[in-house]
């Protein structure tokens, strides 16, 4: 069965007794939504590169 276009996140969470588990919240989005997930994914990727780059520059590792 065809579901369309999806967002989500993974929350990683603690419980009380100390262990870690995962939240996975899915949700449809149309064109628009999934087109800003897409700008949203781009632009931190860009940041990250340009983070990198400045450390590479200044010789911190």
């Amino acid at each position: 069965p065809e579901h369309g276009m999806m967002k989500g996140k993974i929350r990683m969470k603690k419980s009380e007794d100390g262990r870690v588990f995962a939240v996975k919240t899915v949700k449809p989005v149309d064109e628009e939504g999934a087109e800003a997930v897409f700008l949203k994914k781009e632009e931190a990727r860009i940041r990250r590169a340009e983070k990198s780059r400045q450390k590479k520059l200044h010789g911190v590792e």
